[in-house]
């Protein structure tokens, strides 16, 4: 697909996402100018991120609470990993600075490890639910056999950088971003607002329930939803889908529930519930031993299969 087509793209879904959350996109601030798409096909994107901070910060504005901050300068940052594959991520405020400019950044790519297993061989279509700035479902767009990535994330803040960053990598047409905050089957808009964490944000959350999308089969699926997810363990939706999947990435972050008095037994029960089995991610260990082991303050990752 030409760089041009994948702009036409870009400006429709990122209207679209606009749209969605009832923010007026007349003024088409996302639009880049003629300039910065020259120098962007010739793979100097300075200006076009430049542009794309500029409009967020005037399409957003009132929007955004007083802890977040714009980086003065924005800029990509270009990785080359062990083999040769190359991923390239727009740093436009202080978190993606923190999370994604920072040295060693790529040692919290955790679809590294799972790509270097084989997890993803042969796997077409991804469920990527917490997508922040689509990082990994660019990475997963990006592997050979991907027909389509199917990606929640309910700040239109990071739905606007993550578009950004899947026109970057030219993928932006295999990626479908949902901009709301993933809900159980059962679950309505208002009764979750309160459970949720979502970033910077001064406007209500938005939901989309799970059982809503047309087609639940996805070969892969990663869940990375801020505690949310212990919600999710009771779905049959979502149950069902993790079954169907050839791997999942679950993370299970307990610390955000420890406080409300969510301990690891609790952990263990929505599990076994679920009827899941895994591993931890780094040590491989079964995911009922190490729960029943791990700090119920932690944040952990596991590979069901």
């Amino acid at each position: 697909m030409s760089f041009e087509e994948n702009y036409k793209i870009y400006v429709e879904k990122m209207s679209s996402a606009f749209r969605a959350h009832g923010i007026d996109v007349a003024n088409e601030f996302f639009l880049l100018s003629e300039t910065a798409l020259a120098a962007a096909k010739n793979g100097n994107w300075l200006q076009a991120v430049g542009e794309l901070k500029d409009g967020l910060e005037h399409a957003l504005g009132e929007k955004l609470n007083s802890s977040h901050r714009f980086l003065k300068t924005p800029y990509v940052r270009d990785f080359t990993f062990d083999g040769g594959e190359k991923l390239s991520i727009a740093i436009v405020n202080e978190q993606s600075s923190e999370w994604y400019g920072r040295d060693g950044a790529e040692h919290a790519f955790d679809f590294l490890l799972e790509s270097k297993r084989g997890l993803f061989v042969n796997s077409k279509r991804y469920l990527d639910l917490g997508g922040h700035q689509m990082i990994w479902a660019c990475y997963y767009a990006l592997q050979p056999s991907t027909v389509e990535v199917v990606s929640f994330e309910p700040s239109i803040l990071n739905v606007a950088i993550g578009k950004f960053n899947c026109f970057l990598n030219a993928v932006i047409s295999k990626i479908n971003i949902i901009p709301f905050a993933i809900l159980a089957s059962n679950s309505s808009e208002g009764d979750e607002n309160s459970k949720m964490l979502v970033d910077f944000m001064n406007i209500p959350l938005r939901g989309y329930r799970i059982d809503r999308m047309v087609d639940l089969n996805f070969d892969f699926v990663k869940t990375d939803i801020e505690g949310y997810e212990l919600e999710l363990l009771k779905c049959a939706c979502y149950i069902g889908i993790l079954k169907h999947a050839r791997y999942s990435h679950l993370e299970l972050h307990l610390g955000h529930l420890y406080g409300s008095g969510v301990g690891g037994d609790v952990w263990i029960s929505r599990l076994e519930f679920a009827g899941l089995d895994g591993a931890e991610l780094y040590s491989g260990r079964d995911m009922f031993e190490f729960l029943a082991e791990a700090s119920p303050k932690g944040f952990y990752s596991f590979i069901l299969e």
